[in-house]
């Protein structure tokens, strides 16, 4: 199976879905392109052959990642299929200190101040990248899944 594929299906998906809206999410996509993937040449034939001929315009696509510059380059600054396509850019800043203390406390995660600002600097007040964290374990690096770990 390979992008297209992927695409494919995900149109027969929103094809067979309810009426209504329907809104696809893409997280951290830039992490799925490789030189030869073809994601974005999938993505392109995909929102154009297969969403915009809808003839309901009832499909809402969120593209977001954590690489930024790749975001810019390949969809934002496109000039290929997804060239003027954009209707709308959120900027999304990361968590302060207090917000990322708040947000532990709101998940029942308790840390001290040197566990809060250790997760802080690992990573970066990006929330949800503290999920291998949980009441049991703290913030521990020594608690962490391997693939997540700083070397």
């Amino acid at each position: 199976m390979d992008w297209l594929d992927a695409f494919t299906r995900l149109s027969e998906l929103i094809a067979a879905a309810p009426g209504g809206r329907k809104v696809v999410f893409i997280d951290e996509m830039p992490w799925m392109d490789t030189p030869r993937s073809k994601l974005v040449s999938s993505f392109e034939y995909f929102w154009n052959n297969q969403v915009l001929v809808r003839k309901e315009k009832d499909v809402f696509m969120v593209v977001c990642g954590s690489a930024t510059s790749w975001i810019v380059d390949n969809i934002v600054h496109n000039k290929g299929g997804l060239h003027d396509r954009l209707t709308d850019r959120i900027w999304i800043r990361p968590f302060t200190l207090r917000e990322c203390a708040e947000y532990a406390a709101s998940l029942g995660v308790s840390l001290s101040r040197h566990e809060l600002c250790e997760a802080y600097m690992i990573f970066g007040g990006v929330p949800f990248a503290a999920l291998p964290l949980s009441p049991q374990r703290g913030s521990s690096l020594a608690h962490m899944p391997q693939s997540r770990r700083i070397h």
